[in-house]
């Protein structure tokens, strides 16, 4: 019985612990979100602007 007793006691602690933590991580991440928003998009770049062979036209 005290084993269960420590498991259950275990569990709720590593869940409050972990709960923490992803608040933690959703919290900053929201964060950089917002931040990012802020900030004008850089200029583009000539690799970022040509075309894969993929989506090259058949010519």
């Amino acid at each position: 019985m005290a084993r269960s007793i420590w498991r259950r006691g275990e569990r709720f602690v590593l869940g409050i612990a972990f709960g923490m933590v992803a608040w933690i991580i959703e919290r900053r991440v929201l964060t950089a979100i917002r931040r990012r928003g802020e900030v004008a998009p850089s200029l583009p770049t000539p690799l970022a602007e040509s075309v894969s062979e993929v989506e090259r036209p058949v010519g």
